[in-house]
């Protein structure tokens, strides 16, 4: 890229984005796949299920996954998130908001602060878990 232009990303960014959704309290795009990729794992209780015991898991979760869906059409609402995971989007949130990567100086020039967008990247990953 001699010419200092960039190509149309594969996927829009409205696509993959996150930043609209934590500013207006919605949840990131992974939470869900990753509650049911632990719940999968919980329930098959071991790393490499043999083909019946994965088959029948599956069908278990499926069944709830069905019960759970026909509550919540008839109104119930949905359980509340775990405390841990409220104060953390409330820490993102807040991150997010604050964040200001561009710095405009006495002579009216913009400037990127790339200190300030290492520290926030530093504090968003601060807020995640892994391999829970």
């Amino acid at each position: 890229m001699d010419d200092r232009t960039r190509t149309e990303p594969r996927f829009a960014v409205a696509i993959w984005s996150v930043y609209a959704r934590t500013l207006n309290g919605g949840d990131r795009t992974n939470n869900f796949a990753e509650a049911a990729h632990r719940r999968l794992q919980r329930a098959f209780g071991c790393d490499h299920p043999s083909l019946w015991r994965f088959i029948d898991t599956l069908r278990r979760e499926q069944k709830n996954t069905d019960a759970d869906y026909t509550q919540f059409t008839l109104g119930r609402d949905p359980p509340l998130k775990a405390k841990k995971y409220r104060d953390a989007d409330r820490r993102i949130y807040n991150l997010v908001v604050n964040y200001a990567p561009l710095i405009v100086d006495q002579n009216g020039q913009i400037n990127f602060e790339p200190n300030d967008f290492i520290n926030f990247l530093t504090g968003i990953s601060r807020n995640y878990e892994m391999n829970q």
